[in-house]
This record gives C-alpha cells, structure tokens and sequence, in this order.
C-alpha cells in the first residue's frame, strides 16, 4: 500500500527501513530511505505504519522488509 504519493513511499519501505532503524520515527524511515518530506500530509499514515509494524514485532512477529 502507498503511504505517501510524493516519495512513493510504501509500507514494503517502511518495513524494509525498520529492520535497520535504532529510533523508529518518521525522520529516521525518510532518513534510511533517503527521501525528503514535500507536503507532509502522510506524516500521520507514516507515523501510524511505524506504530503497527512496531507492534507486530513487539507482538513477537518478524519485521519483513523488501
């Protein structure tokens, strides 16, 4: 699923960029994927991914990434 139309950010990135992040944040994930904010209007769809995908693995699941 896209998150964000400007990057064409995926949640396949987000989980790819959580596998390596040390702070999962939205910062971080646009750092590790090497992309700038535009708009910012999917700052909070990329914050929420963050927020599952961190609990999926807090969850005991995996972080699958690309």
């Amino acid at each position: 699923m896209v998150i964000c139309s400007c990057n064409v950010i995926t949640t396949e990135n987000v989980r790819a960029a959580l596998t390596y992040a040390t702070d999962p944040n939205v910062r971080q994930v646009l750092n590790m994927l090497n992309w700038e904010p535009n708009c910012a209007i999917c700052a909070n769809n990329l914050a929420a991914e963050i927020r599952k995908v961190m609990k999926e693995f807090e969850n005991g699941d995996e972080l699958q990434g690309c």
